[in-house]
């Protein structure tokens, strides 16, 4: 009874994380009650059972050490300022969190591969629905912009990023939550893969929803991912071997199609040439100069959380936050901190890359998916070189999927018994 309690407040925790991104509605914080319900069930389930798994102690003794470490160092430093220090230490802690609670409960096999995937798919088509719903109704002249924007700000204390129109009457949204789209639209379009049981006409209408949020998203990064989605999805079709062949052909097509359309063609030199896009690169490169120099003043353990750069500061609010998240994570930890990070990073994958080394070492055929997995990996922590995603919410979720991929490893072998 208790085991299913902390099961549907687990999948309840993941799409409020989802489908709200900043987790409050009017002065309710819905993600820290969640949260809190499930960390009780959780020790409440210990005591019931009279033991916890080593691996889980352990694991929630190290992170909490590091983490204590970590705040009392920048406090001591003396280098920022007391609230945000904390502002900073909140968003780490929630990803922790997550991650934690993800963790435990994969190691309890209370939830598994499955008992996450569908939740998030599920909740993404919400999300983006919603999105493209907002879209629409200011399309159609029913409500304006500025009135949405506000409306979010009152009810979820979020604020969106917008007022640069696609189209006549067609605004960008982006939210930080957009980056999880096209990685639910892989496992949508995988889903025999992962035995998610979903109808071919509902996917097909989920992936068309999924696939407009990321048109309105407006994001050059995640038109990539969603780019290698499909590539890694249908590319190696024939015995899971890359053709070259259907490479070019693909490439080819694609090419074709785009360059055929006169609106395409504007779109793409609007996002990708265009002055806003030159301006938005040497920004980027400006802060790449500005942390690093930075960093340079404390290069072993860093500023400390919530440091920045006073030369460049990206938001009043949080000026620790710049879309060269790893650059200021660097600043803000050091060598030694920025290492201990990594290490983790590679441990939520370890079984996936030890099967993948040693087919490769062994020349043996490497499986496809595996490859595919660590690919969507490698681009998930390549994201945060564009914008801020590691120390948000919605981080927690995607690394919590590449733990439980981790664990539940599915390879094609597997799919074809």
């Amino acid at each position: 009874m208790l085991e299913k309690y902390i099961y549907y407040t687990y999948i309840l925790l993941i799409c409020s994380i989802i489908i709200i991104p900043s987790g409050w509605i009017y002065n309710i914080n819905i993600r820290i009650i969640l949260m809190g319900l499930l960390v009780s069930s959780l020790i409440l389930l210990f005591l019931k059972r009279n033991y916890i798994m080593k691996n889980i102690l352990q694991l929630i003794f190290v992170l909490l050490l590091l983490l204590s470490l970590a705040l009392t160092y920048s406090i001591l430093q003396g280098q920022t300022y007391t609230e945000d220090i904390f502002a900073q230490f909140k968003r780490i802690f929630i990803v922790t969190s997550v991650l934690i609670v993800s963790y435990s409960l994969l190691s309890l096999n209370i939830i598994k591969l499955r008992n996450i995937l569908i939740p998030v798919i599920f909740a993404t088509f919400i999300y983006s629905f919603l999105k493209v719903l907002i879209v629409f109704l200011v399309f159609v002249g029913f409500t304006e912009y500025a009135y949405i924007q506000e409306l979010l700000q009152q009810v979820f204390h979020y604020e969106i990023v917008g007022n640069w129109e696609i189209f006549t009457n067609i605004t960008r949204i982006q939210l930080i939550n957009d980056i999880l789209i096209p990685f639910s639209l892989y496992f949508l379009l995988n889903r025999k893969i992962y035995k998610i049981e979903i109808n071919k006409y509902i996917s097909l209408f989920i992936s068309t929803i999924f696939l407009i949020a990321i048109f309105v998203a407006y994001s050059r990064y995640i038109f990539l991912i969603t780019f290698f989605v499909y590539f890694l999805t249908y590319t190696p079709h024939l015995k899971y071997k890359i053709s070259i062949k259907t490479i070019f052909l693909s490439v080819a097509l694609f090419l074709i199609i785009i360059f055929s359309l006169d609106s395409i063609i504007y779109l793409i030199e609007d996002r990708f040439f265009s002055a806003y896009n030159t301006y938005s690169d040497d920004l980027r490169k400006e802060q790449f100069d500005a942390l690093i120099y930075e960093f340079y003043k404390y290069p072993l353990l860093g500023k400390g959380i919530g440091g920045y750069s006073e030369i460049l500061i990206r938001s009043k609010e949080l000026p620790f936050l710049y879309e060269m998240q790893w650059i200021a994570l660097l600043m803000q930890f050091g060598i030694i901190g920025i290492s201990i990070i990594i290490f983790f990073i590679v441990l939520a994958v370890k079984k996936l890359l030890s099967i993948f080394l040693f087919q490769f070492i062994h020349k043996k055929k490497i499986d496809k998916n595996i490859i595919s997995i660590l690919i969507l990996y490698f681009l998930w922590l390549d994201a945060s070189f564009t914008n801020p995603y590691l120390t948000s919410a919605i981080s927690g979720i995607i690394f919590s999927i590449f733990l439980a991929l981790n664990k539940f490893n599915v390879t094609v072998a597997e799919v074809d018994k």
